[in-house]
């Protein structure tokens, strides 16, 4: 499985998500959706209206996709001294969303490359343009330690990695939900068929 990482928010807006998708073949759907849309650039939740948001999330869930969506409210976690660090929330997030998708039989764990357990092997791709090139990299070590020897981290440009455009609409659309923007109602009616059906599931982190 590949999962596609991206996140929306930060600690100064008092709330952060990070989004995981898995959607088979990615590239070609972004060049439908692209096409459709006359995009030229890249796909951001920030730069879409709400059509082309509705058509871009329904595309996705037709296609296959699925989403796990880590959700930190940034006052919960801050203590006497005040909020976490960004990238400290972002690290979390960002590990307990790929550990909801992997699998959790000691079976799989152990399982050798060419071993029917080894279709669970999950390649994970996080876009690379929140932090320097340093913490990035400390960021994609700690994602590699935890899907260990049966799956992969990587780092993306979100320009070049049509899967990671994906996860951005999706952590974009649930930023503007839990922040109750203008646009917060019509997301949220967009979103509740695939929240109830599972295809996009929220996941609340209460400590990093």
């Amino acid at each position: 499985m590949q999962l596609y990482c991206d996140e929306s928010g930060g600690v100064g807006s008092g709330v952060m998500l990070l989004a995981a998708v898995t959607v088979a073949d990615a590239d070609s759907l972004l060049t439908h959706i692209r096409a459709v849309m006359g995009l030229r650039g890249e796909l951001k939740g920030s730069r879409i209206t709400m059509a082309e948001r509705a058509f871009v999330v329904e595309a996705f869930a037709r296609a296959g996709g699925r989403a796990i969506v880590a959700q930190a409210d940034i006052a919960a976690l801050s203590g006497p001294s005040g909020p976490p660090a960004d990238h400290h929330v972002y690290g979390a997030l960002l590990n307990h969303a790929v550990a909801a998708w992997l699998p959790t039989t000691d079976i799989a764990r152990d399982s050798a490359p060419d071993s029917p357990a080894a279709a669970q092997r999950v390649d994970v791709t996080i876009d690379d343009g929140r932090y320097d090139a340093l913490r990035n990299l400390a960021m994609r070590d700690s994602v590699q330690k935890s899907v260990g020897k049966w799956g992969s981290a990587r780092l993306a440009d979100s320009r070049r990695c049509a899967g990671v455009q994906f996860a951005d609409v999706i952590a974009n659309s649930h930023f503007h939900v839990a922040l109750d923007t203008r646009e917060a109602a019509r997301i949220d009616a967009l979103f509740q068929p695939l929240w109830q059906a599972g295809i996009i599931r929220r996941l609340p982190i209460n400590d990093i």
